[in-house]
């Protein structure tokens, strides 16, 4: 049996055999399958996973979950992607400014009854205002979908909008200038925060609300001037709650 592929990123042909005496040439094979695309689809995984591995004149972010939901950024607005495997949380990572800097998903069909959010983060930021992680807004508050920020330096604040915006904020839960891993889960009951695998924070006060759906998505921004100030590393989002 042989089996040809096209590759839809070199957009070449191979042949594969399983006798070391096949035909190597496919029009002398009588049963031919041809396979246009292939794509492995992981049960359980990610919408989105975001290694942040691009060097820093990228301006397409790669997303690893097999759905194909990359992210882009224009020059203007590229975090730095670290050089050095010590300054990600594994390997490298997107370092973004607090001025400007965002990578966007353009086209995206959010509509999430239960979700979790995660992300390494390595915050910097000085201040108490807001400092997006990731989500989106198209217009207000009450257009924001599933979104997470650090605010008064040490805190996690979050939430989505089902028509009208509803969120909470943590205690101090974060230390600033270390990588800690950030996850806000919600299950159609309880939303749950998580910080480097230890549950910080739970509350009820959004149970059956539905978040609202949207079609893009941002990571180190959302919306105003709330732009992330530090680094950022294998950002995901999955269409369920997980735990601990």
């Amino acid at each position: 049996m042989i089996w040809t592929t096209t590759a839809w990123a070199t957009c070449k042909s191979f042949i594969y055999g399983f006798n070391p005496n096949v035909a190597n040439d496919a029009a002398d094979v009588d049963n031919l399958i041809e396979i246009e695309d292939i794509r492995l689809e992981e049960v359980g995984g990610p919408l989105f996973l975001l290694k942040l591995e691009e060097d820093a004149d990228e301006t397409v972010v790669t997303d690893h979950s097999g759905y194909n939901n990359d992210f882009t950024c224009d020059t203007q607005r590229q975090p730095i992607a670290r050089k050095w495997a010590l300054d990600g949380a594994y390997g490298n990572a997107f370092a973004f400014d607090g001025a400007n800097d965002q990578i966007t998903l353009a086209e995206f069909d959010g509509d999430l009854a239960e979700f979790t959010m995660a992300a390494w983060i390595y915050n910097t930021a000085v201040d108490t205002d807001y400092h997006a992680i990731m989500g989106y807004q198209s217009g207000g508050a009450n257009s924001r979908p599933p979104s997470v920020y650090v605010v008064n330096q040490t805190q996690i604040h979050a939430g989505f909008s089902d028509g009208t915006w509803d969120g909470f904020t943590t205690g101090d839960v974060l230390t600033q200038n270390q990588w800690q891993h950030v996850a806000t889960t919600f299950d159609g009951t309880t939303y749950t925060v998580y910080v480097d695998a230890t549950e910080v924070y739970s509350s009820t006060q959004m149970a059956g609300k539905t978040p609202i759906a949207f079609s893009s998505y941002k990571v180190g921004y959302i919306s105003y001037s709330n732009y992330f100030e530090g680094s950022i590393d294998e950002a995901a989002l999955f269409d369920y709650a997980l735990t601990a």
